[in-house]
Order: structure tokens, then sequence, then C-alpha cells
């Protein structure tokens, strides 16, 4: 029957992550429409995708009662992203704000969420900045909603990198979190150092 390895296939094909891939049955996101195409699917673990999975082509007694369904985890364990907001009106929340810079979030389990700024630090924006793929030096560490507070809880904080973690992700962190959306941080990355040839 239709198991968490066949949606981890299906959350595979459709570039999510397959860690907390999870199924459901009978209907379980409402009854679709239309021909059944495939019953009985088997997949392995190791398949690129649905099409490659064993399946039956007999789909006389099926119903969409039936119907199979996926959550996949909204982002890969691991992700960053800056998010622009607004910083005493020079931004505004469109994309006048360069891609370079904004508010971090971070994913955690397979959820987007906020970064803290206790102990938020030059180290720490420089691992933000490598782990997005700009240069280290120049990165600035921007504490206190910077660039506004977003609504995402947050799931990272009391970071302290060193100076030689090669990702954020790499520092030492609190296990644990408890802070407001409003202390949320920042990060202005450089684009290129002096010297540096295009």
């Amino acid at each position: 029957g239709w198991d968490n390895i066949d949606a981890q296939v299906v959350c595979r094909q459709l570039n999510y992550s397959t860690s907390g891939a999870q199924a459901f049955t009978g209907a379980h996101f409402g009854s679709g429409t239309g021909p059944i195409l495939r019953t009985g699917v088997q997949c392995n673990p190791y398949d690129m995708s649905l099409a490659g999975c064993h399946h039956n082509s007999d789909t006389e007694d099926c119903s969409h009662r039936e119907d199979a369904g996926v959550s996949c985890p909204a982002c890969p364990s691991g992700s960053i992203r800056l998010v622009k907001g607004s910083h005493l009106a020079v931004y505004s929340y469109d994309d006048s704000a360069p891609i370079n810079e904004g508010r971090v979030e971070v994913c955690v389990d397979g959820d987007w969420g906020s970064v803290c700024d206790t102990h938020w630090t030059t180290a720490d924006a420089q691992a933000t900045c490598t782990t997005l793929g700009y240069t280290s030096p120049g990165a600035i560490a921007l504490p206190n909603a910077y660039y506004g507070r977003g609504f995402l809880a947050p799931v990272m904080g009391n970071v302290e990198c060193q100076g030689s973690e090669s990702t954020l992700f790499d520092c030492p962190r609190a296990s644990s979190v408890s802070c407001s959306v409003s202390l949320t941080v920042g990060v202005n990355c450089s684009i290129c150092v002096s010297g540096d040839l295009r």
C-alpha cells in the first residue's frame, strides 16, 4: 500500500526534501476527479520519480475515495535565505533591496524560521554570507530586526561562530530558542571585495 517511501519519491520528484515526507490515504486532501492511472504503487527508496515505481495498471476496483496524497517538508533542513524587509523607510517590502542583504531565515526540521540576535556578531554574518555563496570579508551583522520583524518564529539563537565555520549551521548555538520576533537578525553580504575580477 501507499506509504512514506512512496511519499519520499514524490517529494524527491518535486524537488523537496525527502526527510519527513509523509504519506496519506483515503483522499485525505479531498477526492480527485478524472481517470485513475495507478494503483498498488510500491516505490523503493532510491526511485527518482513515481513513474519508476512498481504499480498495477488495473484500476477498475479503485475509486477517488482511495486517492493517495503526500506532505513534503516546506524546505530542506540546512537551507538559508535572506528576506527583504524595511529599515527606516530606506527599503520598502518590494524588490528594491538587493538580494545580498535582508533578514536571515533558516530551515530547521523542515520549517522556515528566524534567528535571534543574542550574541549576533560579524563572525555569524560572515558564516551566513559564506553559506549563501558570498564572500565573508565585508559581511555586516545587523541585529534588532533591522530588516523588519517578519512573521516566523525564531528557530535558532545564541549563535556563536568563531570565524572558521563554512556554514552558519556549523556554528555553536543554543539547543532551545527563546526570543521575540523583534530581535531577529539580518546581514549585508559583500558582493565583491577589493581586487576581485569578473
